[in-house]
């Protein structure tokens, strides 16, 4: 006689193998390929995703089947997504800066759901990545608004890994760049604010001298 907990298991055996075609159906994308392809790509392996959070939330009690699936889930969420960043980066030379936050977004919500289910550094380190990519795109494109965007791009990386010294210094840097645009703009009081907000973040003898300047006027 089949128990629940027996079907339970024939089940998860079948949502790992359903989940990992699915994820190798996923058409693959090209290099600088625009936001069509990438979510083409993406729509097959979140269908994985979600194929196998089920299997996880079912749950069983051999414990080696469930880690089977959180292992497939954030290894395929983690490929997928050093994948998107692979072809989006040659977009750089283009400048085109809409494709590529379109394309880094679609990323970072991919994982941002795997997450949800399966927090495994693998998965933070790969946020973290994308998320410093994102805040500088932003960085590239003028304006209070861009900037502030940025900052919440590194806010997210930051709650992840609060002592991140990669998001830690792009966080510097956007402090360095609405310095730059409040002093361009004489807003002398609030970019000397966002200068020693810089020295916080970022270990640089420049912005040492710099506060020094600022603070003499």
């Amino acid at each position: 006689m089949t128990t629940t907990n027996d079907a339970n298991q024939l089940y998860i055996c079948a949502v790992l193998e359903r989940g990992h075609q699915l994820a190798k159906s996923a058409p693959p994308m090209k290099t600088k390929s625009d936001t069509a392809g990438v979510n083409a790509y993406l729509s097959a392996i979140l269908e994985a995703i979600e194929l196998w959070e089920t299997g996880i939330q079912l749950g069983t009690s051999d414990a080696a089947m469930i880690e089977g699936l959180r292992t497939a889930l954030a290894e395929t969420a983690v490929r997928a997504g050093n994948a998107v960043q692979k072809v989006t980066d040659p977009i750089w030379e283009d400048k085109n800066w809409s494709l590529i936050r379109s394309n880094l977004n679609a990323a970072i919500e991919m994982l941002k759901g795997a997450y949800n289910t399966v927090k495994l550094e693998s998965i933070e380190f790969t946020l973290i990545a994308l998320y410093s990519d994102q805040a500088n795109c932003q960085l590239r494109t003028e304006g209070s608004s861009s900037i502030a965007k940025a900052m919440e791009y590194v806010q997210e990386g930051l709650k992840l890994r609060p002592n991140d010294a990669k998001m830690k210094s792009m966080m510097g840097d956007c402090y360095l760049a609405r310095f730059n645009l409040n002093m361009k703009n004489g807003n002398v009081s609030s970019a000397k604010s966002d200068l020693r907000k810089a020295q916080e973040y970022k270990d640089d003898p420049e912005i040492e001298q710099m506060v020094r300047m600022m603070n003499r006027l």
